[in-house]
């Protein structure tokens, strides 16, 4: 499968313009590219959810072609402008927008709402996704970003972009966990689930991780549906976890396929734990 290297494109910055020369700018980061009117395209909808590391050229293909030529919005809370450089390189969109989010503030912004409501495309980037937590969640931003999955804007994210996917989530609030501290204590502080973010109807009940097969996290998604099981008593939790340079395709019909170079795993916890209970092995 083919790979994007989206470190290499140095030579179409000179393509780009700061956003501010387009419309009325607040302090958000921000990058613009391609036509500045909206472009009234009817996006089909449909989920890619990456593993991490390099993005699969099929997995953003897909997510193009059913923005159906539309504006491609990139959701970041760090200074990555790769992806933007390569979207906008493969010319299938109207526009692509990069926005940097660096506090909450910005989730109340009239403007930063009004380039949400505008995209027929948004991928969340990788990164840390307790900031996306943090700046989005209970905010305008989360409302905004639900009405576009009810109106059918394609939704993709990569790494920490895919674990806030779910109707369930892990939210890295004080950093990463293993699979051996989780399953050692399924009550260990690093273990932060939580829940009420997106709402995917193909993803209800269910978590989402990243870096599956190459971070050994097969045992710390057991731990989070054991979690899941305990805290919400939530039956037939599911998890799913995607390998890097891996994405799993998903249409409006729930058909799906996976393109790239790994495997994405699927669980279902049928019975609840015999044992979930805090320092005690799970």
């Amino acid at each position: 499968m083919k790979k994007i290297n989206i470190f290499t494109l140095g030579f179409f910055f000179a393509l780009y313009i700061p956003l501010a020369s387009l419309a009325q700018s607040p302090k958000i980061h921000c990058l613009f590219s391609g036509n500045a009117f909206d472009s009234g395209a009817l996006p089909r909808g449909g989920l890619v959810l990456e593993g991490g590391s390099d993005d699969t050229l099929e997995a953003i293909m897909w997510m193009l072609d059913r923005a159906s030529g539309g504006d491609f919005l990139i959701l970041h809370a760090s200074p990555d402008k790769g992806m933007h450089f390569y979207i906008t390189q493969l010319g299938r969109s109207n526009s692509v927008e990069t926005l940097e989010f660096n506090d909450r503030a910005e989730s109340f912004d009239p403007w930063v709402l009004s380039r949400i409501r505008r995209a027929e495309a948004i991928f969340f980037a990788g990164g840390d996704q307790a900031k996306y937590l943090k700046y989005w969640k209970y905010t305008p931003v989360q409302l905004e970003l639900n009405n576009a999955i009810r109106r059918g804007a394609v939704i993709g994210g990569t790494s920490a972009g895919l674990a806030i996917l779910g109707e369930y989530y892990f939210g890295a609030l004080t950093g990463g966990v293993t699979s051996k501290k989780a399953l050692a204590n399924p009550f260990s502080d690093q273990v932060t689930l939580g829940s009420d973010f997106l709402d995917i109807s193909v993803l209800r009940s269910t978590i989402t991780d990243t870096h599956f097969t190459e971070h050994e996290r097969l045992g710390r998604l057991l731990t989070f549906l054991a979690r899941l099981a305990h805290d919400f008593s939530l039956v037939g939790a599911r998890g799913i976890g995607v390998d890097e340079r891996t994405a799993l395709l998903i249409d409006t019909k729930g058909d799906s396929r996976v393109v790239g170079d790994g495997k994405v795993h699927f669980i279902e916890l049928r019975t609840p734990p015999r044992k979930c209970k805090k320092y005690i092995p799970l």
